[in-house]
């Protein structure tokens, strides 16, 4: 029979080791790492796109000024005779074509911009849940070491070490000294 021995409230009596929860919680831990990953790669993609974005609006805008002076210019010299309407008629519609594309890069910039912070925070969210599940399998594995409900001395010892358990089943068995008289 071993000798008993004294243990106060709270101190881990023994352990039950589970094989299955130690290799799920790698598994939790290797796939919240990857949704980290995942966040931090969206988050630079979004930066890369937005600048993109706002460097095609930058773009049009001077192309944009680049027609308007083409204009201003076929104007001027369609007044002295010197080129036909031909020429200014196309200035006015490329200046058309640029204005509009303008446009549409300023909506694109808008539009792209909250679906970027839509996958990012999707992403997040994504990222938080999987650590929730991580902070989950560890308290499962936090659980399978067995505290002492009260001060007192491990009296009995129902499995041997490497044995298979069920839950519920009896493991240790704690003596609560404060009830016993001499």
């Amino acid at each position: 029979s071993p000798k008993a021995i004294a243990t106060s409230r709270s101190d881990a009596v023994t352990e039950v080791a589970s094989p299955d929860l130690g290799s799920l919680l790698q598994q939790e831990r290797a796939s919240s790492e990857a949704l980290a990953s995942d966040v931090g790669r969206l988050e630079l993609a979004a930066r890369q796109q937005n600048l993109a974005n706002e460097q095609r609006v930058a773009l049009g805008e001077v192309e944009l000024r680049t027609a308007e002076r083409e204009v201003e210019r076929a104007e001027r010299l369609a007044a002295e005779g010197l080129v036909n309407q031909i020429v200014l008629e196309k200035a006015r519609d490329t200046f058309e074509v640029r204005s509009l594309e303008l446009e549409q890069a300023r909506q694109r910039v808008g539009i792209e911009r909250e679906m970027l912070e839509y996958q990012v925070r999707d992403a997040r969210a994504r990222a938080a849940r999987q650590r929730l599940v991580v902070a989950d399998v560890e308290r499962q594995i936090g659980e399978l070491s067995i505290r002492a409900p009260f001060d007192g001395m491990v009296a009995t010892v129902s499995v041997e070490d490497a044995d298979a358990v069920v839950r519920g089943q009896p493991l240790v068995g704690v003596v609560d000294l404060a009830d016993l008289e001499v």
